[in-house]
Formats: C-alpha cells, structure tokens, sequence
C-alpha cells in the first residue's frame, strides 16, 4: 500500500464511517427541512408572535415530527450511501488487481447457499443470549430503537433490513475497512478492529453486543469466500430470520417459557456448529 501520512492513514481506515455519518446527517437535516417548509405559515406566524417559547416549542414538536421517522430516514441514509461505497470499494479492487493484491478464486453459488441456515441458526441463538442477558430491559435506548425499527410496513422491513443495509453496512465494515485493515494487520486483528467498529456503530449496548458477534461471522465469511457476497447474504439472513419472527410472534411465543427458548438457542447454537464443521472448517468455501 502506498504509504500516507497520518491523517492520509486515518481517512483511509475510518473515511466510510464519516462519509456515512455526513450522508445520515444531510438526510436528516433535508427531513427536517422538509417538515418546516410543509409547515412553513404557521411556523412563520409563530415567529412573529415574538414568544420565544413558543417558537421553541413549535421547533421541538417540528423535530419530533421527524424523529418518528427516523428508521425511514435511516434506510434512506442506508440506500443513498450505497454507491458512494461502492465506487470506493471498486476503486479499491482494482487498484489491488493492478498491484496482484487481489484474491483470484471463483465462488460457486452453491457453496454460498451454506451461508443461509449457518448464519439464520447462529444469527438467532446469538439474539436469544443476547435477550435472555435481560440487558435488553435496562436499556431504555434499545427499547426506543425496538420500537421504531418495527414501526415499519413488514414489506418495507423486508426490502430495508433484508436487502438495502445488509448491503450498505458490508461495503462499508467489510468491503472497505476490514479489507483494508487486512492490508496492515493480520486477519485476528482486522476482524477484531472491525468487528468493535460495527458494535459501535450501532450505538447502544445491546445491539453493540449483538453486532460484536454478529461482525466477526461476517469478516469470517468474507475472509473464508473472498467475496462480499458472502456476508452480505449471511447478513442479510439474520436480519430477515428476526424481522419474520418478531412480526409473526415468534420472539414473544419462544421468550414465554424458559425452556423453550433455553432449548431453542441449544438447537440453533448445535445446528450451527455442525453447518461449520460441514461446510466451512473442512472446506475453503472457494475454487
């Protein structure tokens, strides 16, 4: 790698989690904006009451009124990050095709059909520790986060959870910074480094805990197939396998009984193990 001083190596490393932060705020900002050009009378009449608190108030209720929105709008991020990233993680290959740096193997479909139920069992066992921790009832910001993640249609959860961010959050973790970070430092450390930088980026401590686990099978996967299809799928997986049963009932009917969910995430942690030691362990999941 071309050697860069130290902000040259920090953007490199940290630059698409700025560039998504800036492209979430620029969607909230132009959400907010929006709002009060729709209201833009009366907020004009407000103003000229001369009631500061008024107008404090009025500019409040105007932003809670987007804040109920704020999955939409985070979706929104999602979808207008996507070919930023991707012209950062193409121009990124090949510049490692034109220095040999690029992995050469083919992945065959099949091989990646695997990834399904290997990451559907280990996604869901990893979410019933996570819950079965009882954090989940400590934090009032995961609760808050709960709620507005499922206040969506369950056709736009599909197409956002299942397709639009599994997409968007592998280009940026897993395309961008762990392939990058594999470029200096070995594949314990890069995965190590990503995987804290996703639970991070979720920002509260249960979802921190959850995504933790969640970015090393990913850098795994990535690491295993050399391909980003390979976690995105996976990715995508888990986020569908608990939209489905959240909406269904199913998280509420497992977490009724003790023994129920206790032999469910037995099942699913058994279930994946042996998809790993079938698939992956002996395989090297590329030709």
């Amino acid at each position: 790698m071309q050697k860069k001083g130290c902000f040259g190596q920090f953007w490199y490393m940290f630059g698409p989690m700025i560039i998504q932060s800036i492209v979430g705020m620029a969607v909230s900002l132009a959400a907010s904006t929006a709002v009060v050009m729709l209201h833009f009378n009366e907020y004009i009449q407000v103003v000229m009451s001369g009631d500061q608190k008024a107008v404090l108030e009025y500019v409040m209720e105007q932003s809670n009124e987007a804040l109920a929105y704020s999955a939409h709008l985070t979706l929104l991020a999602a979808l207008c990050t996507i070919p930023i990233m991707w012209i950062l993680f193409c121009r990124d290959e090949k510049r490692r095709r034109q220095t040999g740096a690029a992995a050469n193997l083919k992945v065959k479909w099949q091989k990646l059909l695997a990834v399904i139920p290997f990451a559907a069992a280990l996604g869901l066992a990893l979410n019933n520790i996570v819950l079965l921790a009882n954090l989940a009832i400590t934090s009032e910001t995961y609760a808050d986060v709960s709620v507005k993640l499922y206040a969506i249609p369950l056709f736009g959860q599909i197409i956002g959870y299942g397709f639009i961010t599994p997409l968007s959050e592998e280009l940026i973790f897993r395309g961008l910074i762990y392939r990058r970070l594999r470029e200096n430092f070995s594949f314990r450390h890069a995965i190590i480094i990503s995987s804290m930088l996703f639970g991070l980026f979720h920002g509260n401590i249960i979802q921190m805990m959850y995504a933790l686990g969640l970015g090393a099978l990913f850098g795994y996967l990535y690491e295993k197939y050399h391909t980003l299809a390979a976690p995105v799928i996976a990715h995508g997986t888990v986020n569908l396998v608990s939209v489905l049963l959240t909406e269904c009932g199913g998280i509420t009917w497992m977490f009724e009984a003790p023994m129920r969910v206790g032999a469910i995430t037995v099942v699913c942690a058994a279930a994946a193990s042996a998809l790993y030691v079938r698939f992956f362990l002996k395989n090297d999941g590329a030709e």
